[in-house]
């Protein structure tokens, strides 16, 4: 358990938490200097009222499931749930986030369940054959929904291509990537507004993501 106040408004850039943690206690990290990705490897049972209340994140990963989220408990770009069920929220726990990524299936049970003053976009993740939690967790695909350009993360050295589809399976973009590649852009501004697929191939298998262009 990391306790109420623990680390608020110190000096604290990083941190890596195993595999045991299950409270996050209120404002635990408020005020920090953390930048950059957190990855929670553990099932979390509660993050306290502004818990992570830290201006420098880019993304929060919770590779396992979260039980309840209190008032402004992660403000970061980008957060993504990779265990089922949907938390239970105290308030408004997404503060300044922008794009909320889901397990497969289950965007629109948190877009009615969590009260979401800064209005995220909530984007189911679906993984079809990545054997590694790792692989499944880490990959971010920003903005979505994009205008002209995205962004894929956090990409296995194993990848090999990115294409993209429409909503008749009809490939429209493809990039292979050199091995070791972490990030891929793609300019989409070419392609009409609408609902694709994103495929991340990988050498363990394909993991597809929702996009939608504007």
């Amino acid at each position: 358990t990391v306790g109420d106040y623990a680390f608020s408004a110190t000096s604290l850039r990083s941190m890596y938490f195993g595999d045991s943690l299950q409270l996050i206690g209120e404002s635990a990290f408020g005020g920090t200097r953390l930048g950059g990705e957190i990855v929670f490897r553990s099932h979390l049972q509660g993050i306290g009222i502004g818990a992570l209340a830290v201006g420098g994140l880019n993304k929060v990963t919770f590779q396992q499931a979260v039980d309840t989220l209190g008032h402004h408990a992660v403000r970061c770009a980008v957060v993504q749930f990779c265990g089922s069920g949907v938390p239970v929220s105290y308030g408004q726990p997404f503060w300044m986030s922008d794009t909320v990524y889901t397990p497969c299936g289950y965007a629109d049970a948190y877009a009615q369940a969590i009260e979401h003053g800064w209005n995220p976009v909530f984007v189911d993740w679906c993984e079809e054959g990545l054997e590694s939690p790792e692989e499944q967790s880490v990959q971010v695909l920003y903005p979505n929904p994009c205008h002209d350009n995205v962004t894929l993360t956090g990409i296995p050295e194993s990848a090999t291509m990115v294409s993209v589809r429409d909503m008749m399976g009809r490939e429209v973009l493809r990039r292979e990537l050199e091995r070791g590649t972490r990030k891929c852009a793609l300019d989409v501004s070419v392609l009409p507004s609408g609902t694709y697929f994103v495929t991340l191939t990988t050498a363990k298998g394909t993991g597809t993501q929702k996009l939608i262009i504007n």
